[in-house]
C-alpha cells in the first residue's frame, strides 16, 4: 500500500481549508449566538477533491449497510494503483424515521471523509485563541478518537436534553481525557462544558 500512502501524502499538502457553512446550534456564544460554525461534510468534499483527483484517488464512497441488525455508514478511499482504505461509523440515529437517518447519515460521510483522508474538520478556534488572534492550525487528530468524541458528543447531547446530570457528567470526563491527550480540539471541549453549564445552571435557578 505504499504507493497509496506515497500518493495521500502529496494530496494532503495541496488540501484547500475547509468552508464553515454549517451552524451547530447546540453549542452558542457571546460570539456566535446562534450556534458555532462548522464544516459541512459538501465543505470539506469541496476543500480536499481537487487534490484527491490530482493524486489518482476516486472520490470517496459512503453507504449505509446493515451489520448484525445494527445499522452502519462505510467509507471508502480507492486509489489507482488498485490499493483502497476503508471504515466504518455505527449510525446512531436521534429520531426513528427516515429525517433521522439521512442525518445520522450526513454525519457519519463528514467523520469518514475526515479519517480517510486526514483532512481538517474546519471548527472555530477556542475563545481564547481568537481574542489573542492565534491562528495555529490544528493538530493531526487519532481518527479512532475522533469517532469516539463523535459518540460522546451524541450521548451529551442526550443527558443535556434529558436532564441526566450525572450521565453529562461521565460524559464530560471522557471529553476531558481526549482534550488532554490531544486527540481533540479543545474547543470542543470548552464548547461542551458551557453548555453542560447553561443547562444545569438553569436547571438550579429554576428550582
Amino acid at each position: 500500500m505504499s504507493e497509496m500512502i506515497e500518493a495521500l501524502a502529496k494530496a494532503k499538502g495541496s488540501f484547500k481549508n475547509p468552508k464553515q457553512s454549517g451552524v451547530n446550534t447546540f453549542f452558542k456564544s457571546q460570539s456566535h449566538p446562534r450556534g458555532m460554525p462548522y464544516s459541512t461534510a459538501a465543505d470539506i468534499d469541496e476543500a480536499i477533491s481537487a487534490a484527491l483527483t490530482a493524486n489518482g484517488f476516486a472520490p470517496v464512497t459512503v453507504h449505509p449497510r446493515c451489520v448484525d441488525g445494527v445499522w452502519c455508514a462505510e467509507g471508502v478511499l480507492r486509489h489507482k494503483s488498485g490499493e483502497q482504505i476503508q471504515a466504518e461509523v455505527p449510525l446512531f440515529l436521534s429520531k426513528a424515521d427516515m429525517q433521522g437517518f439521512k442525518s445520522a447519515l450526513t454525519y457519519a460521510h463528514r467523520m469518514l471523509l475526515i479519517c480517510l483522508t486526514g483532512a481538517l474538520s474546519g471548527c472555530d478556534d477556542d475563545d481564547a485563541n481568537t481574542v489573542a488572534g492565534n491562528q495555529q492550525q490544528p493538530a493531526a487528530k487519532n481518527p479512532r478518537a475522533v469517532l469516539e468524541a463523535a459518540t460522546v458528543e451524541n450521548d451529551l447531547r442526550k443527558a443535556l436534553s434529558d436532564g441526566n446530570e450525572e450521565l453529562a457528567q461521565k460524559l464530560l470526563a471522557k471529553f476531558r481525557l481526549y482534550a488532554a491527550r490531544g486527540e481533540i480540539d479543545r474547543d470542543l471541549l470548552q464548547r461542551a462544558e458551557r453548555a453542560y453549564e447553561k443547562a444545569f445552571a438553569e436547571e438550579v435557578t429554576s428550582v
